[in-house]
């Protein structure tokens, strides 16, 4: 495995581009997680899209939701590329409703918070790190968490993730709502 350093190095290069490479695939990602979780998601105060890359969830649900521009969005990632990416690409649309944080989701700077929350973390943790997901579950037992969980092979079969719903899957992408 590479040290974080390396990891970090190679999204931050990789921001660049990601819309281009990844867009439509992360797109159809969101459409069947949006359609699995739209009640909670658009009863939520606070979303905090885990490993936020450039922020497309948060222009995809600017395009499906009508109460996108009234949730607060916290956009985390660990590459500053990502960010800095994420924040050229919304800086025109000055949306005060949002903030960026360069965290790792393994140490996530957030205390208890009060209302509806919606964790979502897509295509950022890999088959064997469900312990990520369940901790948060844990530690935020009144939130949703909507996951997409990396595996290893294309037709492989989707590992159960405790109490989450399997809700489908894009590519190497197993996507659950819990």
């Amino acid at each position: 495995m590479k040290d974080s350093r390396s990891i970090i190095a190679y999204y931050n290069e990789l921001s660049k581009d990601y819309d281009r490479l990844y867009a439509r695939e992360q797109l159809d990602k969101y459409t069947i997680l949006f359609r699995a979780a739209y009640v909670d998601i658009e009863h939520a105060n606070i979303l905090v899209d885990l490993g936020c890359g450039t922020g497309l969830l948060l222009e995809y649900l600017q395009v499906v939701s009508g109460r996108a521009n009234t949730i607060y969005y916290l956009c985390i990632d660990f590459s500053l590329g990502m960010i800095s990416r994420a924040v050229e690409k919304h800086r025109s649309r000055k949306l005060y409703y949002v903030d960026y944080v360069v965290a790792d989701i393994n140490s996530i700077p957030l205390r208890k918070c009060v209302g509806n929350v919606v964790f979502v973390m897509v295509s950022v943790l890999r088959q064997g790190e469900e312990g990520v997901v369940l901790r948060l579950k844990e530690a935020y037992s009144s939130s949703t968490l909507v996951v997409g969980l990396l595996v290893g092979e294309k037709n492989k079969v989707c590992p159960k993730l405790g109490s989450c719903k399997f809700v489908g899957k894009v590519g190497y992408e197993c996507l659950y709502v819990c």
